[in-house]
């Protein structure tokens, strides 16, 4: 823990004076001064009059120095549940409504600015903050970017006097910030589908019936939700031993500290991630916007436009990243059913571990096709600022911990993990190779994996590889158009032979113990059925079934029973 000077101490005020000076001296001043006390911690009293003298001296240190100073300050320390009406309004009533201007870093999502009176007169500016730690999903609420800053602008008691974007990360997702950037140029609000369509015209410099027909998926699909309610997939998890008491295989059961930015902290919380249809974001809608997108670029002829290539690779990358974790289930399925329930899973782990570590794989290789998505550009940029041997070894090393473990010990792990080309294909594939082996161990003997010992080996490997200096490809290679085709003919289609029988399901516990597939395209759900040996059939509703009798009527429900 580092120790900070309390505001109140008789030090502070001469201190901050110094310290400003200094700044103003070496890089002059636009009287703006960005100051975050408490920010994602507490203060050490809740009395209104000990907050009041904190935000009053922090802004007489500033002005100690500037008498022009105004006191930018982020508003995210009152997402904590430490901060209530009356303490938020002691705190900002320390400094004169026209000494700061607060940042509502994440307004699109959980906007402060209204619950606690427009800040009690102090000035906002609307932001958009939609990505922690360059985590990469699609998703993001347009219709809210579209109509929000508008709306509150003009809102009874609004303060509201500018806009911005406070990402952590802006790699991912450019249609959101593309319009968040463009708003503060419209006094109404924006028609999001009219919007897309020219957004995706002025992207690839065309547009035909197959790119609209993709925008038109993906708006539904993953553009009308808040971006906690985008789907990161399991890919990049650290692959953990299951717990042999899981009721359901869940992916947050599995892996619970898959989003650390949200849990919480956040008030109201977003929802979780899961299969429910209150989330919104639609796993099967992806797969058309994919199949459109790709079409669209398949009919380009020479080289394809960049933007295009991106996509293409984006919206695939999210396919396959969404059917790796449908395998995670049923991987984890198959080794409970061995070590808890002592079934025979040899042929059904073994099968599914192998198109599990398969698909990793094919990811690389589609990510490998496009310069955005390179693990050796990254370090080889980190490495190209050291001037000396020494130095360049350690910037390699930092490249590797920021995107991986973060800390030594996997302080927080994947926090800003990435979908890039070999940190896919190798240090991803190996900690999911460790797991399928594991498991695969254990199921044959059917006792439970030793979860200390292994968690003590991956994290031994994950290490040695953030200590390594292997060389990864800066450039693109193979072609986007060429992988996407065999990618989509492997796994967003499937010719495989099924009898459907409307309105029908099979009375009998599924293979995955109540948790659905989350695609529901029913080429996929053959593609994962085909799999799994013991997969006999299955519903509409995504739940693969090691058997097709016995039946009953369920209105709304296809059952799809394999072919002999």
């Amino acid at each position: 823990e580092m120790p900070l000077l309390d505001p109140t101490d008789p030090h502070f005020v001469p201190l901050a004076k110094s310290f400003y000076d200094l700044q103003t001296k070496l890089m002059g001043t636009d009287h703006i001064y960005n100051v975050d006390t408490f920010n994602e911690m507490s203060p050490s009293s809740s009395d209104a009059s000990y907050l009041a003298n904190c935000s009053k001296v922090v802004y007489e240190g500033i002005r100690a120095s500037d008498p022009q100073g105004i006191w930018l300050m982020q508003g995210w320390l009152f997402q904590s549940g430490f901060w209530k009406a009356p303490t938020v309004s002691a705190y900002l009533g320390g400094v004169p409504n026209d000494g700061m201007v607060i940042l509502d870093l994440f307004t699109e999502a959980s906007p402060i600015w209204s619950r606690y009176d427009s800040y009690y007169g102090k000035p906002f500016i609307w932001c958009m903050l939609h990505n922690f730690g360059g985590r990469r999903a699609l998703g993001g609420n347009l219709t809210q970017i579209a109509t929000g800053p508008v709306e509150d602008r003009v809102a009874p008691g609004s303060t509201m006097n500018g806009m911005g974007i406070t990402m952590e990360a802006i790699e991912q997702n450019p249609i959101m910030y593309e319009l968040m950037l463009e708003m503060a140029w419209h006094e109404t609000s924006v028609d999001v589908t009219s919007w897309v369509h020219t957004y995706a015209r002025n992207r690839y410099g065309f547009t035909n019936t197959m790119i609209t027909q993709a925008w038109n998926s993906l708006v539904e699909a993953a553009y009308q939700y808040h971006y906690g309610s985008a789907f990161f997939g399991s890919v990049h998890s650290s692959p953990q031993i299951p717990k042999i008491s899981l009721v359901r295989l869940d992916l947050e059961d599995l892996y619970p500290q898959r989003q650390p930015f949200i849990s919480g902290y956040l008030q109201p919380v977003p929802p979780p991630l899961g299969d429910s249809p209150t989330l919104g974001y639609d796993i099967t809608g992806i797969v058309p916007a994919w199949q459109s997108l790709s079409a669209a670029a398949f009919g380009v002829s020479g080289e394809l436009p960049g933007p295009l290539s991106y996509d293409v690779v984006d919206v695939g990358r999210q396919v396959l990243v969404d059917l790796h974790s449908d395998l995670v289930v049923q991987l984890n399925a198959a080794y409970l059913r061995a070590v808890r329930d002592k079934v025979n899973s040899h042929a059904e782990i073994t099968a599914v571990g192998t198109s599990l570590l398969a698909i990793i794989k094919d990811l690389d290789s589609l990510l490998s096709t496009d310069p955005n998505y390179l693990l050796g550009h990254w370090i080889k940029t980190a490495k190209d600022w050291a001037t000396s041997k020494d130095e360049k070894r350690q910037y390699e090393a930092n490249s590797r911990y920021q995107v991986t473990l973060w800390g030594p010990d996997g302080q927080i792990n994947d926090y800003a993990e990435k979908h890039w080309a070999g940190l896919v294909g190798d240090y991803y594939y190996m900690r999911w190779q460790l797991l399928v082996d594991t498991l695969t161990s254990a199921a044959a003997a059917q006792k439970a994996a030793d979860a200390q010992a292994y968690g003590s080996t991956l994290l031994k490997q994950e290490q040695a590889w953030c200590e390594n200096n292997n060389t990864y490809n800066p450039e693109a290679r193979g072609g986007v158009r060429l992988v996407t085709k065999a990618l989509l003919a492997k796994w967003a289609v499937s010719s495989a032979s099924y009898s459907k029988v409307a309105g029908m399901i099979v009375n009998k516990e599924d293979l995955q113990f109540g948790t659905a597939m989350r695609t529901r395209s029913i080429d996929q759900l053959k593609i994962l059925c085909d799999i799994n040996p013991k997969c006999m059939a299955f519903t509409s509703t995504g739940l693969l079934k090691s058997a097709a009798e016995p039946r009953q009527a369920a209105s709304g429900v296809d059952l799809y029973v394999k072919g002999k």
